[in-house]
């Protein structure tokens, strides 16, 4: 394992807003990479209890290096809206997650807490470097109903159309 860091995700531009306990991420940007090329890691999202994962995905990282990547999740990837990243270097790759020394660089979310401690003589705190960029809301299941049901609607109706 290369790190953990908790984040909580600010909802309030979204719809139904911070009540929401659950988001879709599209994609996000992580600050770091792989000791060799075609490093394999696993991105897992934990509940904000840090044992329970919610959900996760693999990547490769092509080129050997840190680079800040914009990463694209799979479809529909649910995670919670207060939790933990963790990311994991694996089938033998090393590698690097940056920390950043300005929490309010993670501009969706921020960090909960500070694993370094705080640092001596008045420095920053130090985070993982993150940033959940592509989030939205999960669909409540009255609205994907009433989707459902305008859906069935177009189809009768252009059945009724085509007798």
């Amino acid at each position: 394992m290369i790190g953990v860091e908790d984040y909580i995700a600010d909802l309030s531009a979204l719809p139904g807003g911070n009540a929401q306990s659950t988001l879709i991420l599209t994609s996000l940007r992580w600050v770091g990479g792989s000791a060799v090329a075609n490093g394999p890691a696993t991105f897992d999202f934990l509940a904000s209890n840090g044992t329970t994962v919610v959900n996760t995905f693999n990547i490769v990282f092509a080129n050997p290096g840190n680079f800040i990547y914009t990463i694209t999740t799979p479809t529909n990837f649910t995670i919670d809206r207060d939790g933990q990243l963790r990311v994991t270097m694996t089938g033998g790759a090393t590698g690097q997650w940056l920390i950043n020394n300005n929490q309010n660089d993670i501009t969706i979310g921020s960090s909960a807490g500070n694993p370094f401690g705080i640092p001596p003589n008045g420095a920053l705190p130090r985070v993982f470097a993150f940033e959940l960029i592509g989030i939205s809301a999960v669909p409540e299941p009255a609205t994907a109903g009433i989707l459902v049901l305008g859906l069935f609607g177009l189809i009768a109706g252009s059945r009724v159309r085509n007798s």
